[in-house]
């Protein structure tokens, strides 16, 4: 398992990680499992490209995932213009052209993707173009770009994501920026706030009633956040369960990244205060000759992705960069060669928790190399990592990734897929039979709904032929265990984007989370939640955290299907924990949430782990702390198999 122990940044005291104090819980459990928690199934991937029938006239592939005619399975949007539906059946991948038929001809790319902008319970697709497309509902969709007025920098940016910032439940725009060929030519980064919607757009038919549609509005200036920047990766996650989504934005061109915190609709980055700007050392390294020191100065950041790595219940980031790594004399003469003492190495950030929800680079200790920087005789290749694609290939319960990378007329320029087992990640491209090298396109999609997620890569089967890139489709056949997958179903007037999914095991805790974008430029997996169960045991119960803060407890669902979920229409309910700020080591302290109500069970995290440490129907409960700290309470209040909510407090440990 992954086991750490964590400063809190917040009062620099040393506080034992969160599991400790539910280790009696837990112990017998662990005692129990075996030496890798994770253990897998031997990897097994059928490449069913030219069944599969997915052909594009386009140098770079990029792939957007989602259910645009609701039927249950995920269709692909390639490039954000070229539609392909999904007709898999019974083991056999098979996908169709159906751009025409839907009319999406003058769709622009060169990405998209998918959300339900007017939230009448069909998907639309957005382009980095500044496009936006409508979903009728009845197999068309309708150009609403005039009327909602986005108008983008360079006519087109590199990344985006759909987030509902101010929380009025209507998804808002974030755009990366762009670049012009030139690191010296950026282009500004935006905010388009998006307005309540009283009717369904296919219901203005006429130009008339067209006219009546509110544009959305630029608040980029007013918001502070229109740095001119090369953003390719936007990523949007509630890494700090506030409730709201916040945005990382993976910047190019040896740019520090951005964590822009969402605080009640404002955005602030603090990217260096969280430790997610990536590295700015200029004293890393001495070069012999002049004795002239030098080091990094930020990265080339391309993808980036939020994941729970190591099933705390806490979201971790993953950052891919381009990271050059010759320092020494350059081939044809003239100056020294100092790109790879420049260039910050690809990051796996974990979250350190509550309360300060800080972040620390454990690449190392993951079983990721990093490769040396220097001149011949110590270079072995640059980095090239232009993507970051998460899921749970083998079932095992943790969570994989695979990366792209560019530059594909090199020996070690391949794709490269990193499968968890719980303890370290495993290079395992090779024993996946997935073999691309060059690209930035690709996605997992369980592609047909058999609950073994599938890979599709752009790319070149073979180095020496990295110009013939084309898509590439691999049917996941691996031997896996047991999994359960949910749909948040688009429903009128109701977002599921930004919903999480906690799902709670018998020795063990996973989390998702719903979001419009992942890796790099505006790329999406299938809009399906997916876990593999591995060996934590049967599923004990499931809660959705739909936007707004409604919680709802879905029980035991049944494994080996996906269940297709709505936001309920309850109201949430508002709880309130009470208990002292302070006490000391030792010391019983006594929590009680209000108001009190008939039926509802409690579930108790007062270490911050997110797994539950006790279960009560009563709303009052115990602990004593036995280590100095400040320390989450989390408290979540559900009926069985109903709704709820959850709340929190902070209570400070001293001696």
């Amino acid at each position: 398992m992954f086991v750490r122990f964590t400063s809190d940044s917040m009062h620099g005291k040393t506080i034992v990680m969160r599991l400790i104090s539910a280790l009696s819980i837990l112990l017998p459990l662990i005692l129990c499992m075996p030496e890798v928690p994770g253990q897998s199934p031997k990897l097994s991937f059928d490449n069913v490209t030219q069944e599969a029938g997915l052909s594009v006239s386009t140098r770079e592939p990029l792939f957007s995932f989602g259910d645009f005619d609701g039927d249950g399975d995920p269709d692909l949007l390639v490039d954000g213009r070229t539609l392909f539906r999904n007709d898999s059946s019974d083991g056999e991948i098979k996908f169709v052209n159906v751009t025409e038929d839907v009319g999406i001809s003058a769709a622009k790319g060169p990405s998209g993707c998918w959300f339900d902008f007017d939230l009448d319970g069909n998907l639309d697709f957005a382009t980095t173009s500044g496009q936006i497309w409508i979903n009728d509902g009845k197999g068309k969709f309708l150009d609403f770009t005039k009327e909602l007025g986005v108008t983008l920098p360079f006519g087109s940016t590199s990344a985006m994501a759909w987030v509902d910032i101010n929380g009025d439940g209507w998804l808002d725009l974030f755009t990366g920026g762009n670049n012009k060929y030139n690191p010296t030519q950026h282009f500004e980064q935006t905010l388009w706030l998006n307005s309540k919607r009283k009717r369904a757009f296919s219901r203005f038919k006429r130009p008339k009633d067209r006219k009546k549609i509110l544009p959305m509005r630029n608040v980029s200036k007013d918001q502070g956040i229109d740095q001119k920047m090369y953003g390719r990766a936007i990523v949007d996650c509630d890494f700090d369960w506030d409730g709201d989504q916040d945005i990382y934005s993976g910047n190019y061109h040896l740019k520090a990244n951005f964590l822009l915190v969402n605080d009640d609709g404002k955005l602030a980055d603090k990217a260096g205060e969280f430790g997610v700007t990536g590295v700015n050392d200029q004293e890393m390294f001495t070069i012999e000759k002049t004795g002239q020191k030098i080091g990094y100065r930020f990265g080339h950041t391309i993808g980036a992705t939020w994941a729970d790595l190591n099933n705390d219940g806490l979201f971790d980031l993953w950052v891919s960069n381009l990271a050059h790594k010759y320092a020494g004399p350059r081939s044809k003469g003239g100056e020294f060669d100092v790109r790879g003492y420049i260039c910050d190495d690809s990051n796996i950030f974990i979250n350190q928790g509550a309360p300060s929800f800080h972040f620390i680079d454990e690449r190392k200790s993951l079983g990721i190399k990093i490769r040396p920087s220097g001149p011949q005789g110590i270079f072995t290749g640059d980095e090239l990592w232009s993507n970051a694609v998460c899921g749970d290939l083998d079932n095992n319960g943790w969570v994989d990734v695979f990366c792209n990378q560019i530059y594909g007329d090199l020996s070690y320029s391949f794709g490269v897929l990193y499968m968890n087992d719980g303890v370290k990640f495993r290079e395992s491209h090779k024993e996946a039979n997935i073999n691309i090298w060059g690209g930035y396109g690709a996605a997992f999609a369980d592609l047909d709904s058999d609950g073994r997620l599938d890979v599709v890569i752009s790319g070149a089967a073979d180095p020496k032929n990295e110009k013939q890139r084309e898509i590439h489709v691999f049917r996941n056949t691996t031997d896996s265990g047991a999994w359960i997958g949910f749909d948040l179903a688009e429903s009128k007037r109701r977002l599921n984007v930004g919903a999480k999914v906690l799902l709670v095991q018998e020795s063990g805790i996973q989390i998702r989370e719903m979001t419009t974008t992942m890796g790099s430029h505006a790329q999406q997996n299938d809009g399906r939640i997916h876990f593999g169960l591995g060996d934590q045991g049967d599923v004990k119960d499931v809660f959705v955290y739909w936007p707004g803060g409604l919680v709802q407890s879905l029980g035991a669902p049944k494994t080996g299907k996906y269940h297709r979920i709505k936001k309920p229409g309850s109201r949430t309910p508002k709880l309130k924990i009470r208990g002292p700020k302070t006490a000391k080591v030792g010391e019983t302290v006594r929590f009680q949430v209000s108001p009190a109500k008939k039926n509802v069970v409690f579930d108790w995290d007062f270490g911050g782990s997110r797994m539950p440490e006790l279960h009560t129907e009563s709303p009052e409960a115990t602990h004593t702390f036995d280590q100095m700290g400040t320390y989450f309470v989390w408290v979540r209040g559900t009926r069985p198999k109903k709704t709820g909510a959850e709340v929190h407090m902070v209570i400070k440990i001293t001696e």
